[in-house]
């Protein structure tokens, strides 16, 4: 089972990694393609190594205030990083919403 949870996230990385890039890159002037490139990847590195930090000091806050099982802690580090993909997913919906409306309101003949 955890080789095939791997696999997954192993696709799952790649193919966001690609789709993001497409996306944030799209109508940025070529000499900026680097620069945006650059701070994708960065928050990507960042998220991760924040996640890795945070995730396990969660598990362990709840399974020492609990005095449960490991599992408990487990599940609460696990649901706290799907709280935190569901805001950044809220958060980035929002921005994309707010940007292709203004370019709407670019487009639009003036009166």
């Amino acid at each position: 089972m955890p080789l095939a949870a791997v696999t997954l996230v192993g696709c799952g990385t790649a193919g966001m990694a690609f789709g993001s890039m497409v996306t944030a890159t799209a109508g940025v002037a070529d000499r900026d393609q680097g620069l945006v490139g650059g701070v994708i990847n960065t928050s990507r590195q960042l998220g991760a190594a924040i996640g890795a930090a945070l995730l396990p000091a969660v598990a362990d806050a709840v399974d020492r205030t609990r005095h449960a099982s490991t599992a408990v802690g487990d599940r609460a580090a696990m649901l706290t990083g799907l709280a935190a993909a569901g805001l950044a997913t809220l958060v980035a919906t929002n921005a994309w919403r707010q940007s292709r409306h203004d370019a709407v309101a670019r487009c639009a003949p003036r009166a």
